[in-house]
């Protein structure tokens, strides 16, 4: 068990799942420019690679997204010790 000396309190389950929600709509956001670009080769040109079923019912760029978004979480994390959600809802 730990020993809680410095009398930390924890967040709870809703301000995590606040500070996840932020984090989510800040990746969408900022993905949003990579997005468009795929969507717009999607419509015009459906076998491209970049859109074309790689994977199961996933494409490369489904897993790029995936990357991305998962990049974003271990970066923010490693370098700056939380993300930008969890340093709003502290």
């Amino acid at each position: 068990m730990q020993d809680n000396t410095d009398n930390l309190v924890y967040a709870g389950f809703f301000v995590r799942l606040a500070a996840y929600l932020t984090d989510m709509a800040i990746i969408s956001v900022v993905l949003l420019a990579v997005r468009l670009p795929v969507w717009f080769t999607r419509i015009f040109d459906a076998q491209n690679i970049l859109v074309k079923d790689l994977v199961f019912e996933y494409s490369l760029a489904d897993i790029l997204f995936y990357v991305l978004t998962a990049t974003y979480f271990v970066l923010l994390t490693y370098f700056t010790g939380s993300t930008i959600g969890k340093k709003l809802f502290n």
